[in-house]
């Protein structure tokens, strides 16, 4: 894998109430129950997940950062849209035949590839497969399981972060996001799905150290990002650093 260009992303997500109407006839509420009541997850099936916030960090080959980015839109084809114009053109292949970019995630090829691949059905738009290939997609618990799925048991972003001195889910818990989206708190999810993305693009660092980068790979990386950070006048940028603990003096001597 050596790629131009790593896109490393998060989602956040709302329940398609409707669309779960139209299935089973009941509420989204209703469903959970009866999902529990049969000793299954009460977690909705991707299917039945709306994107309501992405956030990205494109990074080159030696990890300097380009860009740090939070799209939400009430439009969700639109979402859908700008996501995917973005990923495709990372997968427009080289001379040699390889797609120039590697999307990273955290549990992407169980749910955040898979929700944005089934919305993109709903509305007729182009994908590309080349990223559900681990040659092109590093998803990190699947990494650290050995490639086994019923190995994951555990290796929680929350585990995984606090096990590297990051703060985990220190804005908000997954749970907590519906709530959040219906009281119209939408800068919040925004800061919390880039904090989210932000302990990805650390915790994939790493990951690389162990499978044998030099160690220098990671701070490299790292104080490429804080500079980024630090230079950003966006204010979910600036939010979701605060409770990432890293560039804040950086932050407060920019304002």
């Amino acid at each position: 894998m050596n790629p131009e260009t790593y896109l490393i992303f998060d989602i956040e997500t709302y329940p398609d109430k409707s669309l779960v109407q139209d299935v089973y006839g009941k509420s989204v509420d209703k469903l959970r129950e009866d999902l529990s009541n049969r000793n299954e997850s009460s977690f909705l099936p991707t299917i039945f997940h709306i994107p309501i916030a992405v956030s990205v960090i494109e990074v080159s080959a030696d990890f300097n950062v380009r860009a740090v980015e939070v799209h939400t839109s009430p439009i969700e084809r639109e979402l859908l849209s700008s996501f995917w114009f973005r990923c495709n053109s990372l997968a427009e292949h080289n001379p040699g035949g390889k797609p120039k970019g590697c999307i990273v995630t955290f549990n992407g090829s169980r749910f955040d590839l898979r929700v944005l691949e089934q919305r993109a059905l709903k509305y007729g738009l182009r994908c590309n497969m080349v990223f559900r290939s681990p040659d092109y997609h590093f998803d990190i618990p699947l990494f650290l399981s050995n490639f086994e799925n019923g190995s994951r048991r555990g290796l929680s972003l929350k585990a995984l972060s606090k096990l590297i001195d990051l703060p985990g889910k220190s804005l908000l818990e997954g749970s907590e996001v519906e709530s959040a989206y219906d009281r119209g708190e939408i800068r919040r999810i925004s800061e919390y799905c880039l904090l989210d993305t932000l302990q990805t693009y650390l915790l994939f660092l790493r990951c690389l150290v162990l499978q044998g980068e030099e160690e220098q790979t990671y701070t490299k990386g790292f104080q490429s990002l804080v500079k980024y950070l630090s230079l950003s006048s966006d204010p979910v940028v600036r939010g979701a650093c605060q409770h990432l603990g890293i560039a804040v003096h950086s932050f407060q001597g920019a304002t």
